[in-house]
C-alpha cells in the first residue's frame, strides 16, 4: 500500500505474519543447556541475569560411598536468551490458551489459560568452561545454579580474609647496618720433643703457645674493602669452590693486606675475598661510616 492510501479488501491478507527473533549477541560463545539438566532451574530468570554452575559428583564410584565433591565450574554467567523447542522466546514461560477437550464433539468449544515453560537458557560462556561444565555434569549428573546480583567487575577492592591457623609473616626489609669485620684472636698448640740417641738418657719435650693477634694486625693494615652484595663470603683459597671460612654481609668494612691478583683481596685474617663481593673503600670514607664523620 502507498502513503494515505484508502484501505482495499483486496489487499489485505488474512495470514497472520511470523515475527522474526534476531539473533542473540554474546561476547565468548552462545551456548544453550536445558533446564531439565539442573537440580534447581530458576524460571524467573530474565535476560541479563548473572548465575553460578555448581557441580556436585562423588569422590569414587564406590556406591557404598557418600563423599561427594563440589565445584564451581563457572562464575558470573550472564543470560543471554530462551528457547522452547528449539525456538528463541522472550521470557522463561508465558501463558497462553489451550483449548479444551470435550468428549461431546457438538459442544462449544472452551479454552483455558496454560503456563508453558522455555527448555533451554541461552547463555554466553567461555568455550574451554562448556568442556569443564560437560566433564562434571557426566561423572555426577548434577548441576546447580545460583543467580547472583551482577557481575563481579575485573578491577575490585581487596577483601579481608579471616584464615584460621597460623597468620602470614610480613616480608619485612632488611636493613644492613655498616659494621668493621673484627677476627677472633688464634692461638696454635705447638710441643718440642728432643730425643738422645743414648736410650739411658730419657727424651725430653717442651709445649709452647703461639698466639696470633689478628684484631691487631686488622687495625695496622689502614686498607679497607666494603661488602656490596648481600651475603659476602671469606674463603680459605682464591677460588669459588674452597670452603668458607666466614659469611658476613652487605656494608661490613673488611681490613685487607693485598690484593692477590684481579679477582681475590686477602682479608688481614688470612681469608679471600671476591671482587664481585666487596670493592676498595678510603680510609676517610671508613671513619664517616663507622663514627660518623661528615669529614
Amino acid at each position: 500500500m502507498y502513503k494515505n492510501e484508502m484501505y482495499r479488501k483486496e489487499k489485505i491478507s488474512n495470514l497472520k505474519t511470523k515475527e522474526e527473533i534476531k539473533n542473540i549477541p554474546f561476547k565468548y560463545s552462545s551456548y544453550n543447556i536445558g533446564f531439565s539438566l539442573f537440580k534447581n532451574p530458576n524460571f524467573s530468570l530474565n535476560k541479563g541475569d548473572f548465575i553460578d554452575l555448581i557441580t556436585v559428583y562423588p569422590k569414587s564410584k564406590d556406591k557404598k560411598n557418600m563423599d561427594y565433591k563440589l565445584r564451581y565450574v563457572a562464575k558470573n554467567i550472564k543470560v543471554i536468551g530462551f528457547m522452547e523447542k528449539g525456538k528463541l522466546v522472550e521470557n522463561t514461560f508465558r501463558k497462553i490458551k489451550q483449548k479444551v477437550k470435550k468428549k461431546n464433539k457438538k459442544e462449544k468449544p472452551t479454552y483455558e489459560l496454560v503456563v508453558k515453560y522455555s527448555d533451554e537458557l541461552v547463555l554466553d560462556i567461555k568455550p574451554y568452561l562448556i568442556l569443564s561444565l560437560l566433564d562434571d555434569y557426566n561423572k555426577g549428573k548434577q548441576v546447580w545454579m545460583v543467580q547472583v546480583k551482577e557481575a563481579i567487575p575485573k578491577k575490585r577492592k581487596p577483601v579481608d580474609i579471616i584464615k584460621i591457623g597460623k597468620t602470614p609473616k610480613k616480608a619485612v626489609k632488611r636493613i644492613y647496618p655498616y659494621k668493621e669485620y673484627i677476627p677472633r684472636n688464634t692461638s696454635v698448640v705447638k710441643v718440642a720433643t728432643i730425643e738422645y740417641m743414648d736410650d739411658k738418657i730419657a727424651s725430653h719435650s717442651s709445649t709452647s703457645i703461639l698466639r696470633t693477634n689478628l684484631k691487631k694486625q686488622c687495625k695496622e693494615t689502614k686498607q679497607y674493602l666494603i661488602g656490596i652484595s648481600k651475603k659476602v663470603y671469606l674463603r680459605k683459597a682464591t677460588s669459588n669452590r674452597s670452603n668458607v671460612v666466614k659469611k658476613v654481609y652487605k656494608n661490613y668494612i673488611l681490613p685487607y693486606t693485598k690484593k692477590v691478583n684481579d679477582n681475590w683481596y686477602e682479608i688481614c685474617d688470612g681469608s679471600f675475598v671476591h671482587k664481585n663481593e666487596a670493592v676498595r673503600i678510603s680510609n676517610k670514607r671508613v671513619k664517616g661510616l663507622l663514627y660518623g664523620s661528615k669529614k
